[in-house]
């Protein structure tokens, strides 16, 4: 190798280690047996050589206000996001959430971290808008749901876990396992559910980031909803009080499931096991979410929620008029 290459190559190491790893100046210099003193002069020289540059990503505006506000109103919040939305339609504000959420995520990578993701539209942008994953390894990332037959739309759960995984530099797991709907059209459905079900359940186990959306029952079957349930069972949903579901598992305004048998044939993550989920974040926004999402605060899963300003106004808006309702029978809800 020619000296040249020889020193670019090691003013890179150093770099890797330095910011990628992110080890100590006195860590690079025990492992590379060379002196703090020359550490910090190869870092300096690196920089001058225009071997390292630095790039300064600035977030996606927000209301710290309206975060600091949703904090306060729900005890297991342990942070949120809150994304300025002015003039956003419908897909953009999707887009914008996937960023902020993609902004975010990195604050939780570490080393053989299992992260679980869900599928849709806005975890997908997420993934899209996705960079620098530090060098990690050991990261497995782990599909939360099973597929259905509609394969090649953007929300697609495999996809979106493939995608990941693959940005992260670490392992897949996905769940070929097929939604209830699809089942009954499989006649080797059974054999699968064996096969991948107890798989499955034991990386589901092991998940100590989840990132999901959180969906509504609104007047048909969403797209992200398609194969796995049908306009008779959202109705059935929707007449038990179902306002909105978070992997499949619908529940009511207090944030409870309200309907276990149904609960019971999803193909995903449990509710329990979203329990024990170290951090939970959810992303979702838009108006006609505003229920779901403080259904979904209510149940107690979420920690961290990525959405937007003015459904975060309205969120707090419906959770101090129900507040109000409710002062005089029990004891008052959060400021």
């Amino acid at each position: 190798m020619h000296p040249a290459d020889a020193k670019t190559r090691e003013l890179a190491t150093v770099c890797y280690l330095y910011y990628r790893r992110g080890l100590t100046q006195t860590e690079i210099a025990g492992r590379l047996g060379k002196s703090n003193m020359t550490v910090s002069r190869l870092l300096r020289e690196a920089r001058d050589r225009g071997i390292v540059q630095f790039r300064l990503t600035v977030p996606c505006p927000s209301d710290p206000q309206v975060e600091a506000r949703l904090k306060s109103a729900f005890d297991g919040l342990d942070d949120a996001i809150a994304v300025e939305n002015e003039l956003l339609d419908a897909n953009h504000l999707k887009r914008r959430l996937g960023q902020a959420a993609a902004g975010y995520l990195p604050f939780f990578l570490k080393e053989e971290i299992h992260i679980g993701i869900g599928g849709g539209d806005t975890l997908a942008h997420l993934v899209e808008a996705f960079d620098d994953p530090m060098g990690l390894t050991g990261i497995t990332v782990v599909q939360l749901t099973g597929d259905t037959g509609a394969m090649a739309r953007l929300g697609n759960e495999t996809l979106t876990t493939q995608r990941l995984s693959e940005k992260l530099g670490g392992e897949g797991f996905f769940c070929p396992i097929p939604s209830p709907l699809d089942q009954r059209s499989l006649e080797d459905g059974e054999q699968l559910l064996a096969r991948f079900g107890s798989k499955a359940k034991e990386r589901w186990d092991r998940i100590d980031v989840g990132v999901v959306g959180i969906g509504t029952l609104q007047s048909r079957v969403s797209p992200s909803r398609e194969g796995y349930v049908s306009e008779a069972q959202f109705d059935r949903l929707r007449k038990r009080g179902a306002v909105g579901d978070i992997l499949l598992h619908f529940f009511g305004l207090d944030g409870r499931v309200v309907d276990t048998t149904f609960d019971d044939t999803v193909t995903a993550i449990s509710w329990e096991q979203l329990e024990r989920v170290e951090t939970l974040i959810a992303v979702a926004g838009g108006d006609h979410k505003a229920e779901a999402i403080l259904a979904a605060l209510r149940s107690g899963r979420v920690n961290v929620l990525i959405t937007d300003r003015d459904t975060a106004l309205r969120v707090l808006e419906i959770e101090t008029a129900d507040c109000t309702k409710t002062e005089k029978r029990e004891p008052p809800c959060p400021p």
